[in-house]
């Protein structure tokens, strides 16, 4: 059975130096190995980022002193690349490209099916693979008979996307790019993912969370008290305490 979920990060001329094509497989156990400075982090940073993190959340926790787009997407010809399953149990994939007369500089093009690495990658007259410059992209999908949708330039339409957010008002054709399918959504995640990678869940991101999904969801939170299992708690401590008293007279 196919679960929903990301099973592949692309990087084409991106943030490792002298690399044109990285792929990674995330669709199983991985385990992600190599010295300081080979974009290990980096790697794992672009989790939360698929799931709809910004690309300002992403860089400022990082040792990366350059915008989100500058270290990820320095080129006209740089982009990433995320291969996931749908709800539907299909496969499709979302190419990242940059584009500074957007707000965010960032364009995300949903695409159906496998990423076919040579959509992008080509060879020169002398046989060296280079990357295609994001203004042709559209044409090369288009010859190679991938299906595409119209480009998303903002990252809450991406988020409400991937995340099955509000999903009566989506447009039906990327309703199929979900994660989650109905009513049911996965909001949030890109908050939970990037706090996890950054093993910074503490109880200020806690809080500063829950009064997010607050102010987002317009919902209140109940908290039941038991107040029999709470007079139970106060009497096992008390019984704790005086037995550990006994214990230390003894001896």
């Amino acid at each position: 059975m196919m679960y929903a979920g990301l099973t592949k990060v692309i990087a084409i001329n991106s943030y490792q130096k002298n690399k044109m094509f990285s792929e990674y497989y995330f669709d199983s156990p991985t385990q992600i190995t190599g010295g300081n400075g080979e974009g290990k982090t980096s790697l794992l940073r672009l989790i939360p980022f698929f799931y709809g993190a910004t690309g300002t959340q992403i860089v400022r926790k990082s040792n990366v002193n350059k915008p989100f787009v500058e270290w990820y997407l320095p080129h006209s010809n740089s982009y990433i690349v995320f291969e996931y399953i749908t709800a539907r149990g299909q496969v499709a994939h979302v190419i990242c490209y940059r584009n500074l007369s957007t707000k965010g500089g960032i364009v995300y093009l949903f695409v159906k099916g496998q990423f076919e690495q040579s959509v992008i990658i080509k060879q020169d007259s002398e046989e060296k693979p280079y990357a295609i410059a994001c203004t042709k992209l559209a044409a090369e999908l288009a010859v190679n008979g991938l299906d595409y949708e119209s480009r998303i330039t903002n990252v809450k339409e991406y988020r409400e996307i991937i995340q099955n957010i509000n999903a009566g008002t989506l447009n039906n054709q990327f309703l199929s790019y979900s994660l989650c399918s109905g009513r049911h959504d996965v909001r949030h995640i890109e908050k939970i993912t990037a706090a996890l990678i950054q093993g910074e869940f503490n109880m200020a991101d806690t809080k500063a969370l829950f009064l997010d999904i607050l102010e987002q969801g317009n919902s209140t939170l109940e908290f039941g008290v038991d107040a029999n299992r709470i007079e139970q708690w106060c009497d096992d401590y008390s019984g704790l305490t005086a037995f550990l008293d006994k214990k230390r007279r003894i001896h």
